[in-house]
């Protein structure tokens, strides 16, 4: 049975061709092991058959965040069922799925800028603590494009030890 909070979130949701998405998925009861090498390099090897352009994705042990921008002929519906949908048989292989019918999603305005929803995500591990500030979480994938100019702004690809206070909250929260 559906819970009520998914009918929320589908609530308003629309979807626009060319508009930049923050989206997060979580495995059902928030069960842990999406964060493995061979499920990240399936993510990674399948992004591009998904109909967006992948800016930037996290992927953490029961859930992932996915930074994207819809080409114009797609929808922000279809491109979450075909990526959940190619993931589904590895998912099941690992006891895992997809929590049923549920993702957040939140549009960019054109405005936004990318680097504190990319600050966001590279900071969410650590927040965890699931490493130390000196090591490099290995399940974090930026496109070249963006990777050209958000990596020099990193501590060679980790967090700055601020950020983890500064990014405590998602960016649309300290709007």
């Amino acid at each position: 049975m559906e819970k009520p909070g998914h009918r929320a979130l589908r609530r308003g949701r629309v979807s626009i061709p060319s508009a930049r998405y923050f989206l997060t998925f979580v495995t059902k009861d928030r069960h842990q092991g999406l964060a493995s090498e061979r499920m990240f390099q399936r993510m990674v090897q399948d992004l591009p058959d998904v109909p967006c352009e992948t800016l930037a994705l996290m992927v953490m042990p029961d859930h992932l965040h996915w930074l994207v921008r819809l080409i114009p002929e797609s929808s922000l519906s279809e491109t979450v069922r075909l990526f959940k949908g190619r993931l589904s048989p590895e998912l099941r292989r690992l006891g895992l799925s997809w929590q049923k019918g549920a993702y957040h999603d939140r549009r960019l305005r054109p405005d936004d800028e990318l680097a504190p929803f990319l600050r966001y995500m590279l900071c969410n591990p650590y927040r965890a603590g699931l490493l130390k500030i000196e090591a490099q979480w290995p399940y974090w994938y930026l496109a070249e494009n963006v990777a050209a100019w958000f990596e020099p702004t990193t501590d060679e690809g980790r967090p700055y030890p601020e950020w983890l206070r500064e990014c405590a909250e998602p960016p649309w929260e300290a709007e």
